[in-house]
């Protein structure tokens, strides 16, 4: 459950992990039973158009928006985690 401290959100990591997960069900390529978060985008089979889907999800999932190009830098789905988790406005 996201907790408010002084105008910041924190959600714990366990949280924004288990919504990962579930926005990536939307993708039947990603093998979720042999899904690491460090495995590149590569290697879940997600090509330039499903990372754009997926980053759009996850800005839905957690009411956040990512500034433009961040995502360019992510190669992993732990990339994203700890992103939400040090600058999370998210809910």
């Amino acid at each position: 459950m996201p907790q408010q401290h002084d105008n910041y959100v924190y959600i714990e990591k366990q949280e924004i992990e288990s919504r990962i997960l579930k926005v990536l069900t939307n993708f039947e390529q990603v093998n979720l039973k042999t899904f690491q978060w460090n495995q590149d985008f590569k290697q879940l089979q997600l090509d330039s158009l499903d990372q754009i889907s997926l980053i759009v999800l996850i800005e839905h999932e957690f009411k956040i928006v990512f500034p433009d190009g961040l995502f360019e830098g992510f190669t992993n789905i732990e990339q994203i985690v700890k992103h939400i988790e040090k600058n999370s406005n998210a809910i």
